[in-house]
């Protein structure tokens, strides 16, 4: 199953707890929340494998990446705001207490080894004078300085990514430095074979034609700063999405460039981890909700082939890569994800609590 692939491929496993948080009652602060919330905690706790390392990642922003606030988690995730907070602000005192309070709890559950407090954080902001950035700071100041204070040894950082369709140039670059300044890392989200882009998709198909500072444009804004891919995968097969009016030809010999351009860059870097999204195609899962009368997004497909293994569970070349680098003198995958262990994984995707894998030769 996936929890297997994981152990045997990785050394560290990923909770991506995105765009859901239980607003009031983390306000409280005597993590008391829905029965629901605690029963998938504990099950992702369960399901560390012995001996890997944990990285949790949590976000006080929905998916549009700028001044929104999560959506609320309660018996069920993806709720709509409840009365009050729908009009609240991210430097609102009552959303910091509620999102630091959250924090703290989530910490304490799983004993992390990483810890993000932002994913994507710069994500959909229109530049530093946007006011929805000036509310962002404020909540990133004072989350990061009480999670440091109260754990200082833990790595504490936000994720940035690469490209943003809200601006561009040196405005992306100079709000991005403004979020670095309240992180430990410079932990970045990529997806090169789509980059986002004010004025259009930026897409890439042979890794070659990646631009070269991708990422050091980025590392290069805290040079004193732990580099580290929060997330990251590339398309082994063609992306034809025309609704969103994307077509992107895929081949598993660019996927394999990409990985080892990417170890490569990051062993120049001393990079201290890099995650890929995702073990397995979701072919799978796809078929089995739609037949379950469950409409599929667009957006969804987007990640669909970028699996180490393909949509049969066949071990691609880029996982032969993977597999050297940590060490492994055998490129086959031990053992391959099964049906079930996809689905599993896949509806993690869905719940916005992703398992992913980590290259582990890598410093971490």
């Amino acid at each position: 199953d996936t929890r297997s692939f994981i152990a045997n491929n990785a050394d560290l496993i990923v909770f991506h707890l995105d765009n859901k948080v239980p607003w009031p009652e983390a306000l409280l602060g005597d993590d008391q929340y829905h029965p629901n919330i605690i029963a998938e905690l504990d099950a992702k706790v369960a399901s560390v494998p012995a001996g890997h390392s944990v990285y949790v990642s949590a976000t006080p922003q929905n998916t549009a990446r700028a001044a929104e606030l999560a959506n609320y988690w309660a018996e069920t995730e993806g709720l709509p705001l409840p009365p009050g907070w729908e009009t609240k602000t991210l430097d609102d005192p009552d959303v910091i207490l509620a999102y630091t309070n959250w924090c703290r709890f989530l910490i304490a559950r799983f004993s992390p080894d990483f810890f993000a407090y932002s994913i994507e954080s710069n994500g959909g902001f229109m530049g530093v004078a946007d006011p929805g950035y000036t509310q962002f700071l404020t909540l990133a100041q004072q989350v990061y300085a009480t999670l440091k204070t109260e754990n200082p040894t833990l790595p504490i950082f936000l994720t940035v990514q690469t490209g943003s369709f809200a601006v561009g140039g040196q405005q992306f670059l100079d709000l991005t430095a403004g979020l670095l300044a309240h992180s430990d890392y410079v932990a970045v989200s990529s997806y090169p074979y789509l980059i986002p882009d004010p004025n259009e998709l930026l897409l890439h198909g042979d890794p070659s034609m990646i631009p070269a500072d991708l990422l050091t444009r980025l590392a290069d804004l805290a040079p004193g700063k732990p580099f580290a891919v929060a997330e990251t995968g590339y398309i082994a097969q063609t992306l034809d999405l025309p609704d969103l009016g994307i077509f992107q030809e895929g081949r598993e010999a660019w996927q394999a460039a990409y990985v080892q351009r990417l170890l490569d860059e990051l062993n120049q870097l001393d990079a201290r981890f890099v995650v890929w999204f995702l073990p397995r195609d979701h072919d799978l899962m796809n078929v089995t909700l739609e037949g379950l009368g469950v409409v599929l997004d667009s957006t969804f497909f987007i990640w669909r082939d970028t699996g180490l293994l393909d949509g049969d569970g066949n071990a691609r070349a880029a996982l032969c890569m993977w597999r050297q680098e940590m060490g492994f003198s055998s490129c086959a995958p031990v053992p391959a994800a099964s049906f079930w262990g996809l689905v599993g994984l896949s509806l993690l995707l869905l719940i916005c609590g992703t398992v992913m894998l980590r290259h582990g030769r890598v410093r971490c």
